[in-house]
């Protein structure tokens, strides 16, 4: 295969040397294994590094579409959890507007009850007041009574 491909080139150069038209010194043979060189690193190591390069472009894309899964996962998860916020936050405002009106009602009934005792006891200690002032006058009437 090698052959085939640069037997043409291959036959040129002996031919050169064969009529000394390229003289083979030492810079002459570097320069040709430096040619050699560059032919295998470009048809041996490009076909490696073009595999190499496929096989990063395969990783990057799976890590991008995982990253991407995953930032679409937390964006749904914090969604939701946004929702359940909102849906508690609604359910504490109207808790706490019940527990309002709870406490104002029970607050009337305290006072309501506060003042009927007050007023009864009022009204109990205003009667033993005048029952105890009679009984007094009474007493003072009958003192005088008996003192005539």
């Amino acid at each position: 295969m090698f052959f085939e491909k640069y037997s043409h080139h291959l036959l040129l150069l002996l031919i050169l040397i064969s009529k000394e038209c390229l003289i083979l010194n030492e810079e002459i043979l570097v320069l040709f294994s430096f040619i050699v060189f560059c032919r295998l690193v470009v048809t041996n190591i490009s076909q490696f590094i073009v595999v190499e390069l496929k096989i990063r472009t395969k990783k990057m894309k799976e890590s991008y579409n995982f990253l991407k899964q995953l930032q679409n996962k937390s964006l749904l998860l914090s969604k939701k959890y946004n929702e359940k916020q909102a849906r508690f936050s609604l359910f504490l405002i109207k808790s706490l507007i019940l527990i309002k009106k709870e406490t104002l009602l029970i607050t009337n009934i305290f006072q309501r009850t506060l003042n009927n005792k007050m007023i009864s006891s009022g009204v109990s200690i205003l009667d033993d007041s005048l029952s105890k002032s009679k009984s007094k006058s009474k007493l003072k009437g009958q003192s005088r009574s008996s003192l005539l």
